[in-house]
């Protein structure tokens, strides 16, 4: 039975995929975990997680792309394990004394971690289906396969996940990589005089190994960050954030390290102990020391990294999990925050919170872009936008002449968040493709109005005149395969930049970049297998990109 989209089904086939959705959606029901009492269940998920990252470092190793795809699966399957918890667990609370792992306990968070990441699957592709974005088939009466993408969408999806041709990868920069050898020694040292036995430890805060940690995390984080400093996220700015972020860090840091080195001394994960567990006063009074801020700027910052503070179910972008009913006991996973991108994570919690404010975030990245991609251009080139078109046509971002080669270039830029949930991509998918629109009807425009330009200013001759012209969409963070066929193609923005910044010819650039060399090849730089995933006795198949390097 061939893949079919939704809209081409018929009514039976689409009521037995339909009954593997409705399967799926009871797989909650009846989890051992939930007669624990919630708090509880909650910080045994966030243990058993830990436990798992930790076994993936011991078998593949530390900061590889399996490490970092197992991380980023349990931050979302964790995530819903625990929405799960906070809907359907025993209400009652535990005391702190009892976070303690027996073997029933750990069982019953286990059997609920992987029915909660096998059911991620099912929550990404379902919704694809519906929209007849993805293709489905089945395989078997209990197991569906969806699919359909062509080779250039997967390119694309690749390259969104990171993957990059040999020339293009650049050494992957994380805010984890920066424990130094004297640094390594002194946790050496706490963890040597630190409390505990093999199951649990503890050791006073080292206060000036932070603040030593926090110095250097802020210096790496200031390359990762896009924004400028001064953009008001909240009640605090961007830069109180990076600084704020930093000492979270340094905190995880010496805690993941900790452990690790425990683990070593006593032949045993401290499995009690990888959860980093404080009272929401002690978070701020801590951070806000390592940091130099004020608490209320903190309590404020760690407010909005509370699991819970928006719907987004992401262990990575709200890492402060609630371990009691009032909130006031927050647990965090350490190797979250050391493997995020924070600066992307508090502006979509900006987005939820305070739509007003991300407004005007996102209405001044347009300059943001344009400002980069004339600082970093070849002298030769000349560099003009935004342009204001009549009769309520839409702006030209950008216009670029390279008038030794007679080309120009009239670029749209888009600047979309990424997507983290399937109905997201639908929704910034639908958006991405209004800007191919609207640089359609700017080219119409254009081609009526040759010296529309030039009379302005924006050219030196009329645009009819020039041997070559380029229409083209420039994203960041997000875009999706468009047949450039339509003669409006897709450049990222990193390879386009780079072509302003390498080439002295616009002409040449631009057909390399049409090329599309900057994608990873399938085969080269990633491949694609169907991944198997199953809840309460129904399965779906789904495509899987690996890296190959």
């Amino acid at each position: 039975m061939a893949l079919r989209l939704k809209s081409d089904a018929i009514e039976n086939f689409v009521d037995a995929v339909q009954a593997i959705e409705d399967a799926a959606d009871h797989c909650r029901q009846n989890l051992r975990l939930f007669a624990y009492p919630s708090n509880l269940a909650c910080w045994a998920l966030l243990s058993r997680i830990v436990l798992q990252i930790e076994q993936t470092i011991l078998e593949h190793g530390y900061r590889t792309q399996t490490q970092s795809a197992v991380t980023y699966n349990l931050g979302r399957g964790g995530a819903q394990a625990i929405a799960w918890v906070g809907e359907l667990g025993t209400k009652q609370p535990a005391t702190r004394r009892e976070f303690v792992f027996d073997a029933d306990l750990f069982a019953a968070a286990s059997q609920t971690l992987w029915a909660a990441v096998s059911y991620e699957s099912f929550t990404t592709v379902f919704p694809l289906w519906h929209k007849s974005v993805l293709e489905a088939e089945m395989i078997k009466t209990d197991v569906v396969r969806f699919g359909g993408q062509d080779d250039n969408s997967r390119r694309v999806r690749a390259y969104l996940q990171g993957l990059r041709p040999a020339l293009d990868r650049e050494p992957h920069i994380e805010l984890g990589d920066v424990l130094e050898p004297t640094v390594k020694r002194k946790i050496h040292n706490i963890t040597e005089n630190a409390r505990g036995d093999r199951f649990s430890f503890s050791y006073s805060g080292p206060t000036k190994l932070y603040g030593q940690l926090y110095r250097r995390y802020f210096e790496l984080a200031g390359s990762l960050f896009r924004h400028d400093d001064s953009l008001l996220v909240g009640t605090y700015t961007l830069g109180d954030f990076r600084s704020f972020y930093s000492a979270l860090l340094a905190v995880c840091a010496v805690h993941e390290h900790a452990c690790f080195l425990r683990s070593q001394l006593t032949q045993r994960y401290p499995e009690n102990s990888g959860v980093m567990i404080h009272r929401l006063q002690d978070w701020v009074k801590l951070l806000a020391k390592v940091s130099q801020l004020s608490k209320e700027l903190v309590a404020d910052m760690v407010g909005d990294l509370v699991f819970g503070a928006t719907r987004t179910l992401d262990l990575y972008g709200h890492p402060f999990v609630p371990l009691d009913d009032k909130s006031q006991l927050l647990g965090v996973v350490p190797h979250f925050p050391l493997k995020s991108r924070p600066d992307e994570n508090i502006l979509r919690v900006c987005s939820y919170l305070r739509p007003g404010l991300y407004d005007a975030i996102t209405n001044a990245k347009e300059e943001q872009m344009r400002k980069d991609l004339r600082s970093r251009a070849s002298s030769g080139f000349k560099i003009r936008g935004p342009r204001t078109l009549p009769g309520g046509l839409p702006d030209i971002d950008l216009i670029i002449e390279d008038a030794s080669n007679s080309t120009v270039v009239v670029a749209e830029l888009k600047w979309l968040r990424k997507s983290i949930r399937s109905v997201e991509h639908i929704t910034q998918e639908a958006s991405f493709l209004r800007g191919v629109g609207q640089l359609e009807r700017i080219r119409e425009f254009l081609q009526d109005n040759p010296r529309y330009l030039v009379d302005r200013g924006d050219l030196s001759e009329d645009l009819g005149k020039f041997k070559s012209v380029y229409y083209v969409l420039v994203p960041l963070d997000y875009f999706v395969w468009v047949d450039p066929g339509r003669g409006i193609p897709v450049i990222d923005y990193d390879p386009f930049s780079r072509m302003l910044t390498q080439h002295r010819n616009v002409a040449e650039g631009m057909e390399e970049l049409l090329a599309f060399d900057w994608l990873p090849m399938e085969g080269r730089d990633f491949g694609i297998k169907y991944e198997t995933f199953t809840v309460n006795g129904v399965s779906v198949e789904t495509e899987v990109i690996y890296a190959s390097y």
